[in-house]
């Protein structure tokens, strides 16, 4: 019995390395491809068009496959006429729409032969943006992309049913054979000491099987040097980059909390590495790395070491993200 009850152990700690061994190597060929994509997209259209993108925005000669980057369509209409084919992609619907309502989803896009010509939000239609259609390099990141994101959404669903059911499931089971195993077992020390015995054995086979450690959020988060120079180049972009309301703490010394509408854009007079002159003050700006996940800026006067302002960022849901401010003095 007991060596039944070991083999079954073995086997679901197997199963559970290879399902979330599995799991890790998708996310990161996901991760790696979805970072490829927006810096190809960014030499090709400019970073306008990786912020439009991460916003959910479309353009005039947008690559189709792209509309799946932020959410899936909710309904999709293919017409194929002389070696043309266009789609209507839709999203969002329209809560209550009647049948013979003019738009049942808030927002379509239609393509060409894959490419986005225009779109309607609302009532409104749109047709503009950079159209830029015969790129190879771009046609090659994004079907690297589409396929590491097709295998990414399928790591969720095995045979139909959620991992996390199966983690119960396993965990369950688990735990019926332990306490079996220990019942079984029970007023006999020297059956006890040949359990500790296999238990060992089964917990340093797990330590030798999992040579791969848990995918952190510093793992997969921006490069730090990348993020500040989007952070400084762009209002829009240095606004989704901070975490409102952010911490902010005046020169009284009081702390609050920030909102959206109160804050001013910080760019490179502000923002820098090395030495500059501000307000005819010489200043020194320096950032220091307290963790993979966490940075500290500093803003020194130079005449009198004084800290003039204190910036914190961290990695928060895979990005980084201003999260407290300090202004000194």
């Amino acid at each position: 019995m007991k060596t039944v009850v070991s083999l079954l152990v073995l086997l679901l700690l197997y199963y559970l390395y290879k399902l979330f061994s599995n799991i890790i190597r998708i996310s990161r060929e996901y991760i790696k491809s979805k970072r490829h994509l927006l810096k190809v997209i960014e030499q090709t259209f400019g970073l306008e068009y990786v912020q439009k993108l991460k916003r959910g925005e479309y353009w005039k000669g947008m690559p189709e496959d792209l509309l799946y980057f932020n959410t899936l369509p909710d309904d999709v209409n293919k017409i194929e006429t002389f070696g043309r084919i266009r789609r209507t992609y839709y999203f969002i619907p329209i809560t209550n729409a009647r049948k013979n309502a003019k738009y049942k989803y808030e927002i379509e896009v239609k393509t060409e032969n894959g490419f986005v010509y225009e779109w309607r939000i609302g009532n409104s239609m749109y047709n503009s943006g950079m159209d830029n259609r015969n790129n190879t390099i771009l046609d090659g990141a994004i079907n690297k992309w589409s396929i590491a994101k097709q295998k990414y959404s399928k790591r969720f669903n095995v045979f139909g049913i959620k991992p996390i059911f199966y983690m119960i499931l396993f965990g369950l089971m688990f735990l019926i054979l332990f306490f079996s195993f220990e019942n079984n077992n029970k007023g006999n020390s020297k059956k006890r000491n040949t359990i500790k015995t296999e238990e060992s054995i089964i917990i340093n086979t797990e330590d030798e099987s999992f040579g791969e450690e848990p995918l952190g959020e510093e793992d997969v988060a921006q490069d730090f040097d990348d993020f500040i120079r989007e952070f400084v180049s762009d209002p829009n972009s240095q606004m989704s980059f901070i975490k409102f309301p952010v911490k902010f703490k005046g020169i009284d010394g009081e702390w609050s909390l920030l909102k959206k509408d109160k804050w001013t854009f910080l760019g490179e007079d502000f923002i820098f590495q090395g030495k500059k002159t501000i307000d005819f003050d010489d200043c020194n700006g320096q950032f220091i790395q307290k963790s993979d996940s966490e940075y500290i800026y500093e803003l020194k006067r130079i005449s009198d070491a004084r800290i003039i302002m204190k910036m914190t960022f961290s990695v928060i849901d895979y990005d980084w993200r201003l999260i407290e401010v300090e202004a000194i003095i």
